[in-house]
């Protein structure tokens, strides 16, 4: 994909709030950092993570978290993004951060690309 390709998917209002929609429902099957990663890897790519994805990928949700946690008005606008209704009793500051984890996945080649 190219990087034109990339900024205009990660600005599109749709995208995010496809994102933000599989973040929920990842934060409603699961607890676990990796098994949410372990399904968005096989929804979005049809193929389990590798090590390094997986633990790359649960890194950058537990720093989104604490990024989150530290800016409460921007998880609420990540968690709330798009026309669907949020779903109730998920934590703004996890939907953001597992939004923002599931736009990466979606962005890459691997999910772009279906071979």
């Amino acid at each position: 994909s190219s990087p034109i390709q990339a900024i205009v998917l990660l600005n599109d209002p749709q995208m995010l709030e496809a994102s933000r929609v599989l973040a929920e429902s990842l934060l409603n099957q699961s607890d676990s950092p990796e098994m949410m990663i372990e399904s968005l890897l096989r929804k979005a790519a049809s193929r389990p993570p590798t090590e390094l994805e997986r633990n790359e990928l649960v890194h950058l949700y537990r720093d989104l978290q604490r990024d989150f946690q530290a800016a409460p008005t921007e998880a609420k606008t990540v968690a709330t993004a798009g026309e669907k209704e949020p779903q109730p009793g998920l934590d703004p500051v996890d939907v953001a951060a597992m939004t923002t984890v599931v736009s990466t996945v979606l962005n890459l080649d691997a999910s772009i690309y279906k071979r």
